[in-house]
């Protein structure tokens, strides 16, 4: 995950773009810097549980052909595939066999999600910490930051099969030994963690490397305390928080991160936040977020030259067209419901980093939710759905079968999965991602079965 809303009735007079074509391949950007999407068939063969695929003379038309169903990943500058071009990918039949990857079980079929930590009066100022260094009053400062039982229910919809529930035990702030923090600006080296085990874990607190926020809580010392307070059916436990957070000397920040063999994870609001926003711009423009990200004036930088091979026009029929077109249609209507658009983007980050707990690797083949992310940038940019390889992979590590092994199960797993999504997505209609996403589920289902 990179280390990167209260509804209203203000109406928008005109839409900032009109999307007029749509980038359904990676951007001129992935050639510069030397990534080689793979082809069709090596997609293919990679969503096999052989890994490879029967060979034909005719072609082949399904879901790994349609490009405006499954694009490929943008690659723009500063991107995880553009710092690291030669990423190895993750097949289904090499997760499959991957060793450290733990199997849904009788016993261990639950998700988890934690409250954030309370914040007690001895450490009072911590509450400080989690709004950003300079003040905001406009609309932003009254949005509602994500909840567990918020991020339970997109996680519903998005592991369905799997049983979520909240943590009921509760993790607190306290001082560590003693030193108490009252004060705004106190910059203590080090909280407690007091964890429902009755244990205290030791936290290191820092001076952030940017002014946003005032302070910044190291996420490993957090993952260390969650760790020691699994329960026994989880198969995987993600915190909240809502501080910002660190993982080593060097990061700015990390908007989450999971150890997946030890299925665990954590994940900061902090950053999805529109305070932040306010301060410092929004990594993306709102009606550029997906899946307008794949606009071509956006992704070439407002230049209107001649068509892109790798660009369609949004007039052409398919899931990503008709995804930018209704989630584009809201803005003319209403303003972005700022609390609800900051849960959606922070449930979009807890969801990817359970897929690491599910096993999943980065996804390199498709425009994906298991996409490496190095910046807030690119994870506004990012889609929410899971491309055909990584769904094999949740298919059938929540169905316990082995690919290919009951086509039946799969095909009505899918389709129960997508339908509970498009219910999630139907009761947000003015958050653009969930917007896209439902018609893009609509368009899905109407062509698969």
């Amino acid at each position: 995950m990179p280390k990167r809303r209260r509804a209203n009735t203000k109406t928008i007079e005109q839409p900032p773009c009109s999307h007029r074509r749509i980038y359904f391949d990676v951007s001129p950007d992935a050639a510069f810097v030397g990534f080689q999407r793979l082809s069709e068939n090596r997609r293919r063969a990679a969503a096999a549980a052989s890994g490879r695929i029967a060979r034909s003379s005719e072609p082949i038309h399904d879901e790994h052909s349609d490009s405006l169903m499954f694009p490929g990943p943008l690659v723009l500058e500063d991107d995880d595939l553009f710092a690291d071009p030669r990423q190895p990918p993750q097949t289904l039949r090499s997760w499959m066999t991957l060793k450290e990857r733990n199997p849904v079980t009788d016993d261990r079929r639950t998700l988890y999600v934690v409250s954030p930590p309370e914040v007690t009066a001895e450490v009072n100022a911590m509450t400080s910490w989690t709004r950003p260094r300079a003040a905001v009053r406009d609309e932003a400062s009254r949005a509602r930051p994500p909840t567990a039982e918020g991020i339970r229910d997109y996680l519903e919809a998005f592991y369905h099969g799997m049983e979520v529930k909240v943590f009921s035990g509760q993790f607190k702030w306290v001082p560590w030994r003693g030193t108490k923090v009252s004060m705004p600006d106190s910059e203590p080296k080090f909280v407690g963690l007091a964890c429902p085990n009755d244990a205290v874990v030791r936290i290191r607190c820092r001076s952030p490397l940017d002014e946003v926020p005032r302070r910044q809580i190291n996420l490993d010392d957090v993952l260390d305390g969650l760790l020691e307070n699994v329960p026994d059916d989880a198969y995987a436990i993600v915190m909240l928080v809502h501080h910002d957070i660190y993982e080593d000397k060097d990061d700015v920040f990390c908007g989450g991160r999971a150890y997946g063999g030890s299925r665990i994870a954590v994940m900061s609001s902090f950053r999805y936040g529109p305070m932040v926003d306010a301060i410092t711009g929004p990594p993306v423009p709102h009606h550029h977020g997906w899946p307008a990200s794949h606009c071509s004036e956006y992704v070439e930088g407002g230049v209107r030259g001649k068509h892109h091979e790798n660009t369609a026009g949004i007039g052409a029929e398919g899931a990503l067209t008709e995804a930018v077109k209704a989630s584009a249609g809201i803005l003319p209507r209403l303003a972005p419901d700022l609390s609800a658009l900051w849960a959606a983007k922070v449930s979009k980050g807890v969801s990817h980093e359970l897929g690491h707990c599910f096993g999943i690797g980065h996804c390199v083949f498709y425009a994906c939710v298991m996409q490496g992310s190095s910046g807030m940038s690119e994870d506004d940019r990012q889609p929410p759905y899971l491309c055909p390889v990584c769904l094999a992979k949740v298919t059938c590590g929540i169905l316990r079968i082995k690919p290919g092994q009951d086509e039946v199960a799969e095909r009505e797993y899918v389709l129960a999965r997508d339908k509970a999504l498009v219910a999630y997505c139907s009761k947000f209609p003015n958050v653009m991602m969930l917007v896209g996403l439902e018609q893009w589920l609509q368009v899905r289902m109407r062509q698969l079965y």
